[in-house]
């Protein structure tokens, strides 16, 4: 059997491709490079590990969903240079890059070049969540805060808020940096802050706040009370703050409302009879029936 015979009787092997998504972040579209071999313009795209490789730019496609990520598509086994630059510990500034640097290279397939991406993201994704999950966030009114300077020079606010004892709530105050007390982008007149959750050298320990509040005395003296929590339990005694501040304002505005609403009545009570119709219809009358209504109030509220 002649060789191209048996190759017609051979099964046609299909092409199976890679597909390897990016964010827009990883690839260095504003310094594309013109490769003098075929003129095409190659762009930097960062890999995992700290590496880098060489890509052309009309290859990488945009997601139709996400503005903000790319792709592009090879063939199964498909070799990738992927290329490693290590600073040289001790070297100056100013020497040449070729003294300062090692510089290294490494094939890889696509496919492995895909699992290397995997991977990469599944660890940042596990670090970002373990440190949410080991930090204690929360937000308050930015009135709140109240501002300072310490006598180290430094800015510094002092947030109060109320800590239940027993049948009654008492004021107490913390304070952190003014870096640390941040304008919320989502909440309108909102601050935010947080602590750890564990101290950094035991994650066993709890993270703990110490908070302080004035208590007068007998004497007419004031002595500090100072209470100490953890994080956990700080958050949760903001939050209960924040209901009551919220139930409080509901209450004020219902209240406000409702005076205004008895003052309106008020004042219909005392329009003198036989004006009610007037003040009802006399915009719909002549420029002249309105000077009649005014000079009718006006002897009304004088009695003449």
């Amino acid at each position: 059997m002649s060789e191209e015979t048996k190759n017609r009787e051979e099964p046609e092997k299909k092409l199976k491709f890679v597909t390897i998504e990016l964010s827009r972040k990883q690839v260095d579209f504003a310094h594309p490079k013109t490769s003098e071999k075929n003129g095409k313009d190659y762009v930097r795209v960062i890999a995992p590990g700290g590496g880098t490789f060489f890509y052309p730019a009309e290859s990488l496609k945009d997601k139709k969903d996400n503005p903000n990520r790319v792709y592009f598509s090879r063939p199964e086994g498909t070799e990738i240079t992927v290329y490693y630059s290590r600073r040289r510990e001790g070297v100056p500034d100013d020497a040449p890059n070729k003294e300062k640097y090692d510089n290294t290279s490494r094939i890889v397939k696509i496919e492995d070049l895909k699992e290397m991406y995997i991977a990469e993201r599944q660890a940042f994704m596990e670090k970002k969540n373990a440190e949410r999950n080991l930090f204690v966030n929360m937000t308050v009114p930015t009135s709140w805060g109240r501002a300072f300077e310490g006598k180290d020079g430094r800015n510094y606010v002092s947030i109060s808020v109320p800590i239940n004892e027993g049948e009654e709530n008492k004021y107490y105050s913390f304070i952190i940096s003014a870096d640390r007390f941040r304008t919320s982008d989502k909440e309108q007149g909102m601050s935010y802050f947080g602590f750890p959750k564990y101290y950094k050298d035991n994650e066993n320990e709890l993270y703990t706040i110490q908070l302080k509040r004035s208590e007068r005395q007998e004497d007419g003296s004031y002595e500090n009370v100072v209470k100490t929590i953890n994080s956990e339990e700080l958050k949760e005694a903001v939050d209960t703050a924040k209901k009551i501040a919220r139930q409080k304002n509901i209450e004020e505005e219902n209240n406000k409302n409702l005076k205004e609403k008895n003052d309106t009545e008020d004042r219909w009570l005392n329009v003198p009879e036989g004006i009610e119709d007037e003040m009802f219809s006399f915009n719909e009358e002549s420029e002249q029936q309105q000077q009649q209504f005014y000079e009718q109030q006006r002897k009304a509220k004088h009695g003449r």
